[in-house]
């Protein structure tokens, strides 16, 4: 079990370039991703955002890549210094060839630097895709095994919380026990204090007994609001994406806890009901960080 929410850094050396690709993933009901890439690298898009959906199920994910000079103004002259002397040795050879005087004068250095400062641009898509490929696979990596980390923590939680709303279900259990007999024993109490005589064979009242029973009995709600626990239980042991699934059985549970709280004919378990929604409510935000 994953939590949505994590984030992969890695980078590479091409040339005079340190690129830096991060990728950080935060909650979000279905997957989407992003990918911000300079417009050179446009093209790599595509196989960026494949590799991230094999490995993420939901949530936002952003891939950043940024590439840098190793050093503003050093590495970037240092390496057109090296190929202006480089093209100056070049051209001098290519002279004495062909017995032709070489005497470079300033225009032509400014010329060649010129020439080798437009080609210190980005590398070509082409050139970093492999590169940049397994830097997305290391990043990607650190990223999952975050959201890992994250989702164990939050799956202690919730077995905890789960827990505590079963102890509620117990509790409301014996709270709820024999109101109905409660309750016609304080209604006889009532008409013979007003001294009015009720016949109780008198199927009139034994339907209205009957029905007020019905309506006071919450031990279906108590017995599904059980089973909801126990599948709720069963999905935190599985490694597959559950986040939704638990979303699901919580709506349930809370359907269950309103219609108890709705029957509830004595103060404490109205009372237990609505401390149970709250719990109810705690799981929710935590459930709502699960892929």
């Amino acid at each position: 079990m994953n939590s949505m929410t994590g984030f992969g850094r890695s980078c590479f050396r091409h040339e005079q370039f340190n690129i830096i690709l991060e990728v950080s993933s935060v909650n979000k009901r279905h997957f989407e991703a992003v990918c911000s890439l300079p417009k050179e690298w446009q093209t790599l898009d595509r196989a960026l955002l494949e590799r991230a959906r094999g490995k993420i199920q939901r949530g936002r994910l952003r891939i950043h890549v940024r590439p840098e000079e190793a050093s503003v103004q050093n590495s970037s002259d240092d390496w057109i210094e090296k190929n202006l002397a480089a093209d100056l040795d070049k051209l001098e050879a290519f002279a004495k060839t062909r017995g032709i005087p070489f005497e470079p004068d300033a225009h032509l250095i400014a010329r060649l630097a010129s020439s080798r400062r437009a080609e210190s641009g980005l590398p070509s898509a082409d050139d970093v895709e492999s590169e940049l490929l397994k830097a997305a696979d290391k990043a990607l990596q650190d990223l999952v095994a975050m959201r890992a980390e994250e989702g164990k923590r939050l799956a202690e939680d919730l077995f905890e919380r789960i827990g505590t709303l079963e102890t509620f279900a117990a509790e409301i259990e014996i709270s709820a026990k024999d109101a109905a007999n409660e309750w016609r024993d304080r209604l006889l109490e009532r008409l013979r204090k007003a001294e009015l005589s009720i016949d109780l064979d008198d199927e009139r009242v034994l339907k209205e007994f009957t029905l007020f029973a019905d309506k006071a009995d919450v031990s279906e709600e108590i017995t599904r609001l059980r089973s909801h626990c126990i599948q709720f239980r069963e999905s935190l042991d599985t490694k597959d994406a559950v986040g939704r699934k638990l979303e699901f059985i919580l709506q349930e549970i809370s359907r269950e806890l309103n219609t108890l709280c709705a029957k509830a004919s004595r103060p404490e378990t109205n009372r237990l009901g609505l401390d149970a929604r709250n719990e109810v409510e705690k799981l929710r935000e935590q459930v709502l960080n699960l892929e």
